[in-house]
C-alpha cells in the first residue's frame, strides 16, 4: 500500500466534517454577501446624490462666473454640467428604483431642477444680449437661490434616508460577521484534533524513509558526488529517491562542466591562497604566461606580477575585494606585457581565498595609442586651419579655442577658456546672446544655427571688426555642445568698398561723355543743326544706336552689380499698369521701327492697379519689348496683352518671329546668356536683360516666364499681385505761366548745353550755373520754377547744396531734378530727404523721363502745400497720398500724442479722422483754430460728426460715401486760394510781379 493510498484512507475521515463546515460556511457567506451589497448599493445612492448636486453647482458657478466677468470661458462649466444632469438623474433613479420614499423625492426635485436649470440659461441670455446689470436684476429676484434651496432640502431629505438604511444594514452585517466567526472557530477545533491522529498515524510510515533521505543529502552536501539512495517499496519514497538520485547526477556532471568552462576560458583564471600562493591556474592562464600548472602551483603571484606593489598586494590579499588594475607582467621567456587584473574573495571551507582574473590588453592599447595618435593629428589640423574655431557649451562657456581663433580675438586660450562667448561679441549682440542662447535650449528655435551669416566681432583691444560666423550643434556625451567657425572678412569688406568706388567712378567716367555724345548726336538727328546729307544722317544714326547700345551695356553691368550687392533702390507704390504700358510701347516705338516692326495692344485691362516701381518695371518691359521686336521677323507685329486672374495681373509680350529651343529654358534667364552664338549676335544684346529682369520682377513679389514655339511665336509674361488701395487718379494740374524759368547746375560745360538746348527745345528758358556759389548768387537775384542738379560739382558736392538749400526758407519748396551718374547711390544716402527732390535721372539722360519730371515739378508750380493727415489706418493714408502725390506734401500722425507734437509746425490743411486710438480727434480742434493763423479742416472720417467748433472745418466726408474724385476736388479747391497766396509772397521776396517774369 502506497503513501497515497495511505494518506486518502486517513483523509476520508474529514470529509464528513468539512462537508458540513463548508455548508453552513457558505449560507453565511451568502448572507453576509447580500448585506454586503446593500451596504454598498446605499454608498452608491449617497455619492450619486451628492454628484447630482455637485454638477448642479458646476452649473449654477458657472452661471455666476460669465455673469459677473463676461468671460464666455465661465460657459464650459455650465455646457459640460447640463450634459452630464440628466444622466445623473437618470442614474439615481435606477438607484433607488425599490425604495418608493426616494422615488417620491426624486419626483418632486426634478421639477425644480428644469426650473433652476432653466432660469440660468435664461440669465445667461440676458447677460449675454443686455449686459451686467440686466443679469444682475434678474439674479436679485432670488428665483435662483430659492431654487436651489428647495433642491437642497430633498436632496438632505434623500441622504438622511440613506444614512438610516446604512446604519439599519450595518448592524444586521455585524451580527452576521459574529455568527461566520463561531462557525469558524468550531471548525479550527474540529479539524485540530482529526489531524492529531492522523498525524501520529502517518509519522510512523514516513519518517524512517526521510532519515535516508537526509543521510544522502549530507553526504552529497560533503562533496560525494557518487552517493545513491536504495528503496525496495513502490511508495512515493521511493520515487523521491529516484528524484534524488538524478539531482546527485546532475550535480556531478554540471561540476564536471564548470571544470571544462575554466579550462576552455580566453581569460587567464588564477586562484590565489590568502597570503599570494597560487593554488590552481587554468589552461589560458599557462598559454598567457608560457608556464604549466605544476611550475605555478605553490609559487607566490609575484613571479608572475613583478612589478605588483606592496601596498596593492596587501590592499588585495589582507583587506578589499573587487580590486582592478592594469599592470605590467611577465612571461616565463622574461617578456614583459600589459594585461588588466581582476581580484575577488571567497570562502572556500571557511578558508579565505581570492580569484584572479587576467586578461592581455596589449591590442587594446595599441588601439588607444592609434587614436591618441588621430587625435594628435585632429588638433594639429584645427590648429592649422585660417579660421577661428570656438566651442562652447550650453550655458555659453567658452572650452575651447584654436589659434586662428586667438589671432582673430586677440585674446590667449587661457584668456578665454571657462568665460561667456559674450566677450567676443560687441553691443547689442553681447547683451541679448544669452537670452537667445536660453530661447534655443527650451524652445529649439533658431536663427543662426546652420546657416553662416555676416556678423561684428570684439577683439580684446576693443575694436570691432566684420566677421563670417557658421554656428552648428553637436551632441558630445549626451551633452549639447555648439561649434562656431569664425571668419575675419575685414580685407574682403575694404576689398568690396574699393569695387564699389571704382563702379562709381567708371560709371562717372563713362557717363558723363556718353551724356553729352547721345544728347549731342539725337538733337543733330532731331534737326536742332539743320538738314544733313543723307550720308551724314546714316553715319550719325549708325553713332547714336552704337551709343544707345553701349549706354544700355553699362546700365545693365551696373544694375546687375546692384542687384547682387543689394543695393538695388526701389521705390515701390500703386501704379495704373496700362498708361505705363502706353508709355513703354511709346518710347520703344523707335527702336522696333528699326526692323520694321510694330506693337499692338490686343486685350486691356482698363483702371487695374498693381505695386510696382515704375521705374524698374518700366525697365523690365522696355527689355521684353526691345527683345520682341530683335527676333521678330521683318515687318512683323508684337502683341501685348494684360489679364487678370486670382488677383494678379499678367502682363504678355508675344512676338512671332524664331522662337526659343526648349533646351535652352533652363539657361535663358542666366547672366550673360544667349541662345545662339550667331543668329543672336547678330541680333546685337548683352545677355544680361532677361537676368536683371527676373531680378526686379521677384523682387517686386512676381513671376517671369515665358511659352515658345519654335519658329512660329514666342509668349513672355510677368505677373504681378494687384493693389487694394483703389484706382490711382492723377491729381489736375496747377495752372502754368506761359514760360517756366529753370536753372541748371552742372560742372560739365557740354552736358549744360546738352541741357540747354533740350530745354528750349520745349519751350523752357533756361540758365546756366557751373558752381555752386554761381548758382546761389542766380538763384537770389532771380526767381526759378525749378532746377537741374548734377551731385558732382567743384568746391562743394552737389548733396551738400541741396541740403543748404532746403535750410532756406525761401527756396524749402523749390522743385529739384538730379541729373547725375550717381543719382541712385545719392537717393540712398539721402534715404528720407530724397522725397523733396522731384525725379532722379541718371546719365545719360532719358529724354522720355526728363519730359516726366519737368512736367511733374511745373505743375507744383514751386510751391509745395503741406498737409498734416490725421488718421490710424494705414490703407486710408496711403491712398490720400496717392491721390495728393502731384498736389502736397504729405505728413502722417497716427495717433493724437503724435498730432499734438506735430501742430507745433505750420501746416496749410488738416485731413482729421475723428475715431483715434488714443482718444477723439475733436480735442485737436482748438489747437488749430486758437493760433495766429488757423489752419482748415476737412472731416474725413468713418461716421458722420457735429461739433461746435465747426468754424474752421470747410468739408466733412463719411469715408464709405465719399469718392477719390469728390475728396480731390474738394482739397484741391481749398487749397487754390492758399497756393496764389503762396506764389505772390515768393514773387515779394525776389521783388518780381507776375507780370515782370518775361524781363528775364
Amino acid at each position: 500500500m502506497n503513501i497515497r493510498l495511505k494518506v486518502i484512507c486517513t483523509l476520508a475521515l474529514l470529509i464528513p466534517v468539512t462537508v458540513v463546515f463548508f455548508t453552513l460556511f457558505h449560507l453565511a457567506q451568502n448572507k453576509n454577501e447580500e448585506q454586503r451589497n446593500l451596504i454598498d448599493h446605499t454608498y452608491q445612492v449617497m455619492e450619486q446624490i451628492n454628484i447630482l448636486f455637485f454638477d448642479i453647482q458646476d452649473a449654477k458657478l458657472g452661471e455666476r462666473g460669465f455673469v459677473i466677468t463676461d468671460d464666455k470661458s465661465f460657459l464650459d462649466p455650465f455646457s459640460r454640467s447640463l450634459k452630464k444632469i440628466d444622466a445623473d438623474l437618470l442614474q439615481l433613479r435606477a438607484l433607488t428604483q425599490d425604495n418608493v420614499n426616494q422615488q417620491q423625492r426624486l419626483n418632486e426635485f426634478e421639477p425644480v431642477m428644469r426650473n433652476l436649470l432653466s432660469y440660468l440659461s435664461q440669465t445667461i441670455a440676458l447677460r449675454d444680449e443686455q449686459g451686467l446689470q440686466a443679469a444682475i436684476n434678474r439674479v436679485s429676484t432670488k428665483t435662483g437661490k430659492n431654487l436651489m434651496d428647495r433642491m437642497r432640502v430633498i436632496m438632505e431629505d434623500m441622504d438622511s434616508e440613506e444614512r438610516r438604511l446604512l446604519n439599519e444594514r450595518t448592524k444586521i452585517h455585524n451580527q452576521d460577521i459574529a455568527a461566520f466567526y463561531k462557525i469558524e472557530v468550531v471548525f479550527v477545533v474540529a479539524m485540530g484534533f482529526m489531524l492529531l491522529i492522523i498525524g501520529l498515524l502517518l509519522i510512523r510510515n514516513i519518517m524512517r524513509p526521510l532519515r535516508a533521505l537526509s543521510l544522502g543529502t549530507e553526504q552529497l552536501a560533503a562533496g560525494n558526488y557518487a552517493t545513491r539512495i536504495n528503496f525496495s517499496s513502490q511508495d512515493e519514497f521511493s520515487q523521491l529517491a529516484k528524484a534524488f538520485n538524478l539531482m546527485a547526477e546532475a550535480i556531478q556532471r554540471r561540476t564536471q562542466e564548470l571544470n571544462s568552462i575554466v579550462s576552455t576560458m580566453v581569460d587567464g583564471l588564477i586562484i590565489l591562497d590568502s597570503h599570494g600562493g597560487i593554488r590552481s591556474v587554468n589552461p589560458a592562464a599557462e598559454r598567457l604566461f608560457g608556464y604549466t600548472t605544476e611550475e605555478l602551483v605553490s609559487k607566490h603571484i609575484r613571479q608572475l606580477l613583478p612589478q605588483l606593489p606592496d601596498d596593492i598586494e596587501r590592499h588585495v590579499l589582507t583587506a578589499n575585494t573587487g580590486y582592478r588594475c592594469e599592470i605590467n607582467a611577465e612571461r616565463k621567456d622574461g617578456f614583459p606585457f600589459p594585461l588588466e587584473l581582476t581580484v575577488s574573495e571567497m570562502a572556500v571551507e571557511g578558508i579565505r581565498m581570492f580569484t584572479c582574473l587576467l586578461r592581455d590588453i596589449s591590442a587594446q592599447k595599441h588601439a588607444q595609442m592609434a587614436l591618441s595618435n588621430n587625435e594628435a593629428r585632429l588638433r594639429a589640423v584645427i590648429e592649422a586651419v585660417v579660421e577661428g574655431i570656438i566651442t562652447i557649451d550650453g550655458n555659453g562657456i567658452i572650452e575651447t579655442i584654436n589659434s586662428a581663433g586667438e589671432k582673430i580675438f586677440g585674446y590667449q586660450h587661457s584668456e578665454v577658456v571657462g568665460q561667456n562667448v559674450g566677450m567676443l561679441m560687441p553691443e547689442p549682440y553681447h547683451r541679448e546672446h544669452d537670452d537667445y542662447l536660453r530661447r534655443y535650449m527650451a524652445t529649439g528655435e533658431s536663427k543662426i544655427i546652420g546657416i553662416v551669416r555676416e556678423t561684428v566681432g570684439k577683439r580684446k583691444d576693443g575694436s570691432v571688426f566684420p566677421m563670417e560666423l557658421a554656428v552648428s550643434e553637436m551632441l558630445i556625451d549626451g551633452r549639447r555642445m555648439f561649434t562656431g567657425l569664425a571668419r575675419d572678412i575685414s580685407e574682403r569688406k575694404a576689398m568690396e568698398r574699393l569695387k564699389n568706388e571704382f563702379i562709381s567712378t567708371v560709371s562717372h567716367e563713362l557717363r558723363t561723355p556718353l551724356t553729352s555724345i547721345q544728347g549731342a548726336l539725337g538733337l543733330i538727328l532731331g534737326g536742332a543743326t539743320g538738314d544733313l546729307p543723307e550720308k551724314s544722317i546714316k553715319l550719325l544714326s549708325i553713332a547714336n544706336n552704337n551709343c544707345k547700345r553701349l549706354v544700355r551695356l553699362i546700365n545693365d553691368i551696373l544694375d546687375l552689380e546692384k542687384f547682387e550687392s543689394g543695393k538695388m533702390a526701389f521705390d515701390i507704390k500703386p501704379i495704373e499698369i496700362m498708361p505705363l504700358v502706353e508709355h513703354c510701347i511709346e518710347i520703344n516705338q523707335a527702336y522696333a521701327d528699326e526692323f520694321a516692326v510694330t506693337f499692338a495692344v490686343t486685350h486691356e485691362q482698363a483702371g487695374a492697379v498693381i505695386l510696382a516701381d515704375s521705374d524698374r518695371l518700366t525697365q523690365v518691359l522696355t527689355n521684353l519689348l526691345s527683345n520682341a521686336a530683335k527676333f521678330s521677323h521683318r515687318g512683323g507685329r508684337v502683341d501685348v496683352a494684360t489679364s487678370i486672374t486670382k488677383q494678379r495681373l499678367r502682363l504678355s509680350v508675344t512676338d512671332y518671329g524664331i522662337g526659343i529651343k526648349e533646351e535652352f529654358r533652363d539657361r535663358i534667364f542666366k547672366k550673360f546668356t544667349q541662345e545662339d552664338s550667331t543668329n543672336t549676335r547678330q541680333k546685337g544684346g548683352t545677355g544680361l536683360g532677361l537676368s536683371i529682369s527676373k531680378a526686379i520682377i521677384e523682387r517686386l513679389d512676381g513671376i517671369i516666364d515665358y511659352e515658345s514655339e519654335p519658329d512660329k511665336k514666342t509668349t513672355f509674361f510677368i505677373e504681378l499681385p494687384l493693389c487694394c488701395a483703389g484706382e490711382i487718379l492723377s491729381a489736375t494740374p496747377s495752372s502754368e505761366y506761359n514760360k517756366q524759368y529753370l536753372l541748371i547746375l552742372e560742372d560739365d560745360p557740354d552736358v549744360a548745353a546738352l541741357l540747354g538746348m533740350m530745354l528750349a527745345k520745349r519751350g523752357y528758358a533756361a540758365d546756366i550755373a557751373c558752381t555752386a556759389e554761381q548758382a546761389k548768387q542766380m538763384l537770389n537775384s532771380k526767381s526759378y520754377d525749378a532746377m537741374t542738379l548734377d551731385l558732382i560739382l567743384p568746391g562743394q558736392s552737389g548733396i551738400d547744396f541741396f541740403r543748404e538749400l532746403r535750410e532756406q526758407e525761401l527756396f524749402k519748396q523749390l522743385p529739384v531734378i538730379v541729373v547725375s551718374a550717381f543719382a541712385d547711390k545719392a537717393k540712398q544716402e539721402l534715404n528720407g530727404e530724397a522725397l523733396a527732390i522731384i525725379d532722379w535721372l541718371s546719365k545719360p539722360i532719358d529724354e522720355g523721363r526728363l519730359d516726366l519730371a519737368l512736367t511733374h515739378a511745373l505743375r507744383r508750380n514751386g510751391f509745395m502745400t503741406r498737409i498734416l493727415h490725421v488718421e490710424d489706418d494705414p490703407d486710408i493714408v496711403h491712398i490720400v497720398a496717392t491721390l495728393l502725390q502731384n498736389t502736397a506734401e504729405i505728413d502722417v500722425a497716427m495717433d493724437l500724442a503724435t498730432a499734438r507734437r506735430k501742430l507745433e509746425q505750420d501746416y496749410d490743411l488738416v485731413i482729421l479722422d475723428i475715431e483715434l486710438p488714443d482718444g477723439s480727434a475733436e480735442t485737436l480742434l482748438p489747437l488749430l483754430s486758437n493760433r495766429d493763423k488757423p489752419i482748415p479742416v476737412v472731416i474725413f472720417s468713418a461716421s458722420e460728426v457735429e461739433t461746435a467748433d465747426s468754424q474752421r472745418i470747410l468739408a466733412n466726408f463719411i469715408k464709405s460715401k465719399t469718392s477719390n474724385e469728390e475728396l480731390m476736388n474738394k482739397i484741391e479747391s481749398i487749397l487754390k486760394s492758399r497756393r496764389k497766396q503762396a506764389v505772390e509772397l515768393n514773387l515779394h521776396h525776389n521783388n518780381l510781379k507776375l507780370d515782370d517774369r518775361d524781363e528775364f
